[in-house]
């Protein structure tokens, strides 16, 4: 797991799939490993909405533990500053996603910062056509890293969900060392680590206890970062929180928490 322990889930998306990726990926992958470092945590809060709606529960984020520790890498940046300035400040979920679109711009923008990364510069050769689309041609040496990662990928694709009730510690240790990169592992979520031991579950919890705080399961599905910057100010889309008469009113298939449907 040499590469998916050194890179960042966006540049092995980068590296992977290049002109394919889309810019939801990219900022969903980097929020999540951003949550997995400690840098931002998931906060929530409950606020009665009406008599009829009951209390509603809230998605913020806020800084994490790691926060002022972390050294943050350009494409990082823009998750980064809403919560320079004021170290208290907590942005509502829905709001946090907009404001992360409107500072991305646009995918041709934020693939360049990451093309800036000193992680992968030397995977990548760009010319002053494709720096200005971001665009990049993968080197000789990028296409041997590309090999390595879909390997180790693979390997886990078929090896974590095993591990998970055969060795939980062992599958512990590796989401603990490839940290947000393990959003690209298709056959795994964190919802299978309720199967471990409680000793080990319980360690998880106070490690990482965001994972399990958003939304009414475990799995990164529930982080949706569609642009939502054209919805309507004014629909129930845009409180970003649940109903507490559960999964069957307001939220879609427990995923969508990060705003729920209106009436």
């Amino acid at each position: 797991m040499k590469q998916l322990t050194q890179l960042t889930p966006a540049e092995v998306l980068l590296i992977t799939k290049n002109e394919d990726v889309t810019l939801e990926e990219l900022l969903k992958v980097t929020f999540i490993d951003l949550l997995l470092k400690q840098v931002l945590q998931v906060i929530e809060i409950e606020k009665k909405i009406t008599n009829r709606d009951g209390v509603w529960m809230f998605i913020y984020i806020k800084q994490g533990s790691n926060f002022h520790k972390y050294n943050a890498l350009k494409h990082e940046d823009i998750f980064i500053k809403p919560f320079i300035d004021n170290r208290n400040s907590e942005v509502l979920f829905r709001n946090f996603v907009k404001i992360t679109y409107q500072s991305a711009k646009n995918k041709m923008l934020y693939k360049s910062s990451i093309y800036k990364s000193l992680n992968i510069k030397n995977y990548f050769d760009r010319n002053i056509f494709q720096r200005i689309f971001g665009k990049a041609t993968i080197t000789s040496l990028g296409i041997r890293v590309k090999i390595e990662v879909k390997k180790e990928i693979e390997n886990l694709e078929k090896e974590l969900p095993e591990l998970t009730v055969n060795n939980p510690s062992k599958a512990y240790s590796i989401v603990n060392s490839i940290l947000g990169c393990v959003v690209l592992i298709k056959t795994f979520d964190m919802s299978m680590l309720k199967e471990v031991d409680k000793d080990l579950l319980e360690e998880f919890h106070r490690n990482y206890p965001h994972i399990t705080s958003i939304g009414c399961g475990s799995s990164f599905d529930e982080y949706e970062f569609e642009n939502t910057s054209n919805d309507s100010e004014n629909s129930w889309s845009g409180f970003g929180g649940c109903s507490d008469h559960g999964c069957n009113s307001g939220c879609s298939g427990c995923g969508g928490c990060g705003g729920c449907g209106g009436d």
